[in-house]
C-alpha cells in the first residue's frame, strides 16, 4: 500500500451483501470487524452484543443470526480483494480476552483461506503485538481515535514494528502524515466518507483510505465524477 492514488477500502457493514456491494463499487479491498464466539467461530460483527440475542462470546456458530458471517466465509467471498481484518479486543469490551486467543484463530483462518492480501488492524497495541509475535510476516496497523495523542501512537506503532497507522479523519493533517512516514509507517485514515475529505487525504499522500461511501470515493480518486 504505497505510492500513487490511495487504495480504497470499503466498509458498508459486516454482511456478505455489504461486501458484495463494496466489490461492485470498484474498491481495492474491504474492512471488517471480527469477534470470537463461544466455540471459537470468528464472527464478523462490530458489536460484542447482538441486540435481542446476546453476547457473541457466549454463542456458538449455530446460535449466531444467519446474517452474521464467519471470517472464513468473508475471506472466500472477498477473494481477489485486500481484506482489512479489525480485531476487537479492548479491556473495555464485554468479551475482552487478555490471552489474545483470537489472534491465533484469525491467523489460522487466513492461512486456511490461502489469502495473501490481508492486513490486521486493532485499537489494541497488545493485540497487534500478539499478531506480530505469531506471524511477523502479517501486516499490522494501529487504529487510533481523535482523542489520543497521535504522535505517541505513531511512535509506539513504529517502535513495536507495526506497518501502518489508521487515524480517524479528524486527526489527519500534514504533521501526522509526515510523522508516520518518518517512523516508517504507511497511513490509512478511516471515516473518509465524502469526496472532499478523500481529495484532502490523497493530497496529503496517504497510502489508503477506509470509507463508508466507497463508490463516491472510488470515483473521486480515480478521476471520475462522484
Amino acid at each position: 500500500m504505497t505510492g500513487g492514488t490511495p487504495i480504497v477500502l470499503g466498509h458498508l457493514g459486516n454482511t456478505l451483501d455489504a461486501f458484495a456491494r463494496c466489490r461492485a463499487a470498484g474498491v481495492d479491498g474491504v474492512e471488517l470487524d471480527v469477534r470470537r464466539a463461544a466455540d471459537n467461530t470468528l464472527a464478523v460483527h462490530h458489536d460484542a452484543v447482538i441486540e435481542g440475542v446476546g453476547r457473541i462470546v457466549d454463542l456458538t456458530r449455530t446460535e449466531l443470526p444467519a446474517q452474521v458471517p464467519t471470517l472464513e466465509q468473508v475471506l472466500h467471498e472477498c477473494a481477489g480483494l485486500i481484506v482489512n481484518v479489525e480485531i476487537k479486543n479492548l479491556p473495555i469490551d464485554p468479551d475482552y480476552d487478555p490471552t489474545e486467543e483470537i489472534v491465533g484463530l484469525v491467523l489460522q483462518a487466513v492461512d486456511r483461506a490461502a489469502t495473501s492480501d490481508v492486513i490486521v488492524s486493532s485499537f489494541s497495541l497488545a493485540t497487534l503485538d500478539a499478531v506480530r509475535a505469531a506471524d511477523p510476516s502479517m501486516p499490522t496497523a494501529f487504529l487510533t481515535l481523535p482523542t489520543w495523542d497521535q504522535r505517541r501512537a505513531i511512535a509506539a506503532a513504529g517502535a513495536h514494528g507495526h506497518n501502518a497507522v489508521h487515524p480517524h479523519r479528524r486527526s489527519l493533517d500534514r504533521d501526522l502524515v509526515d510523522a508516520a512516514h518518518g517512523a516508517g509507517l504507511t497511513v490509512h485514515p478511516w471515516a473518509i466518507d465524502d469526496v472532499d475529505t478523500a481529495r484532502d487525504a490523497a493530497a496529503l499522500g496517504v497510502e489508503a483510505v477506509i470509507s463508508d461511501d466507497p463508490a463516491a470515493v472510488v470515483a473521486t480518486l480515480r478521476g471520475g465524477d462522484a
